[in-house]
């Protein structure tokens, strides 16, 4: 390919395979350095910098998605666009597990344990924290060699060092750890319930992992995370997880023994309630939208009642057509990236990114749409992607607080350093739907801005349900906003007082 020759992304990258592969490609045909732009040059450059040596043309194949990715030759990539480690590895491994596939790696071969992984291993005897991608290679091991994991109490150290490092991470990082999870499979399951009963808001998605086992679940296990639905944020992940579970089995949710009918009465006592927070409710839109439960005729008659409402938790907007705000959003985004453009031969326009923002704003899927918010995360562009996002969250009706709030959760899941900065354009006093708020302080739990404390301030004074304080303590917490959290504990929700509590030990402990 002759120097300068203009790289553009795939037009429909429809697929999880493709969308990666539109990822990757992007990041390099939007890069500053002409040589990253240059097939022929990057694959020297890949050579150097990681060791892989791949040709012009096995490139070029990657990002056309013609073929497949791995764990390690994203980190190849990582180190070649001087990416940081774990950035393409996320986006991966999240777009194989909604395809329902394994990510590639040839840590699933580890048969042999290295001086390095014995290390690792002592580390997490000695209670020090780990990275994701080191959890990943171990865990790796667990999985191909149980035997050296006999002892009880090697395994008890295991697993609670595992446990205790999710705990630690946020975003990405839990993400990764969550894969990890996969790793070990079954085995993990009771830890998880422990540690769940114990600090839900901190553990609650970890039965994310559940859905991506290899082995079928047993039905008791289903059964014991089904009895932990009292808590709303637990019963997000633990409705998904018990769904796609029976749907692999050829089952619906009314099957699972002792609780199949229960299960179905909370489904649509969920739905029904339309002051419920909104993410279970979104599971349990799914569950019906996929037969996994059958809803009685006058369920059904029920839940017409609020249809209004339920179009907006499916993200169907009432007040605009959704091809108007993606072109809003192209042409805010255009500008923005034509005033940094560095070089003639990178796009102003993007091709595909229209659909992958379909996807990550109006698309059918909950987790389908926080999972595009991470594929863009890696794009250096992010930040410029963040500001039109966040320009047009001002001008969406406050009919449609679905749609804000889904843009607010594609923001989050972005992650740019500016995410938090184009969230508080939205006041909190203005903001008519109370898991917008929620959502938007679920993302302060992130960042360094110290304007954040203020506006964290400004939802707690207009917070109205229990989901949406318990957001605030979380935020607080990972922020260590100490002051913001002693006067939450004054609260007179004893769930919130004793959060807000447990929360300021840990940030002393921290400390």
């Amino acid at each position: 390919m002759p120097m300068g020759r203009k790289l553009l992304p795939m037009e429909k990258p429809i697929t999880m395979k493709d969308q990666f592969a539109w990822l990757v490609r992007l990041i390099r045909c939007t890069h500053g350095d002409p040589a990253v732009r240059n097939t022929e040059t990057f694959s020297r450059m890949m050579s150097t910098s990681s060791g892989e040596a791949l040709k012009p043309a096995t490139i070029n194949k990657l990002e056309g998605g013609t073929l497949d990715f791995s764990i390690e030759r994203c980190i190849a990539f990582e180190e070649a666009l001087d990416l940081n480690l774990g950035d393409l590895v996320d986006p991966y491994i999240w777009l194989c597990r909604q395809a329902e596939e394994a990510p590639r790696t040839n840590w699933s071969k580890i048969r042999e344990v290295e001086a390095s992984e014995i290390e690792l291993l002592v580390r997490v005897a000695q209670e020090e924290q780990l990275s994701p991608i080191d959890w990943l290679r171990i865990t790796s091991i667990y999985r191909n060699r149980r035997e050296l994991f006999q002892k009880p109490r090697t395994r008890d150290s295991f697993f609670h060092g595992l446990m205790r490092d999710y705990g630690r991470s946020y975003e990405r990082d839990q993400r990764l750890m969550r894969e990890a999870l996969i790793n070990v499979g079954e085995d993990i399951l009771p830890y998880l319930i422990s540690y769940i009963q114990v600090e839900p808001m901190r553990y609650f998605n970890t039965t994310e992992a559940v859905r991506y086992f290899n082995e079928d679940i047993d039905d008791k296990h289903l059964i014991s995370l089904a009895e932990r639905l009292d808590d709303s944020y637990s019963a997000t992940c633990i409705l998904e997880s018990i769904g796609i579970c029976l749907r692999r089995q050829g089952r619906r949710v009314d099957t699972l023994p002792e609780v199949g009918d229960v299960l179905r009465e909370y489904v649509s006592d969920l739905l029904e309630n339309t002051a419920e927070l909104f993410m279970p409710r979104e599971a349990a839109l799914s569950l019906v939208r996929t037969g996994q439960v059958v809803l009685t005729q006058k369920q059904s008659r029920k839940i017409k009642q609020c249809r209004d409402e339920l179009g907006q938790l499916a993200v169907q907007p009432s007040q605009f057509n959704p091809g108007q705000l993606l072109n809003q959003i192209s042409t805010r985004l255009s500008r923005l990236l034509q005033e940094k453009r560095l070089s003639p031969e990178t796009p102003i326009y993007i091709p595909g990114l229209d659909l992958i923002l379909r996807n990550g704003i109006f698309g059918r899927d909950r987790v389908g749409r926080l999972c595009m918010g991470g594929l863009l995360g890696a794009w250096q562009h992010a930040a410029e992607l963040t500001d039109a996002l966040g320009k047009t969250l001002t001008d969406i009706p406050t009919e449609d607080f679905g749609v804000q709030r889904s843009m607010v959760r594609l923001v989050t899941k972005i992650g740019s350093s500016n995410a938090n900065a184009n969230l508080r354009r939205l006041n909190p006093c203005q903001t008519r739907d109370e898991n917008t708020r929620l959502s938007i302080a679920w993302a302060m739990g992130s960042g360094h801005d110290p304007e954040d404390l203020t506006y964290l301030e400004s939802l707690w004074k207009v917070a109205q349900s229990r989901p949406g304080k318990r957001a605030i303590v979380v935020a607080a917490y990972r922020r260590s906003f100490g002051n913001l959290l002693s006067e939450i504990a004054r609260d007179r929700d004893m769930v919130i007082h004793r959060e807000a509590i447990t929360s300021i030990r840990g940030i002393n402990t921290r400390s």
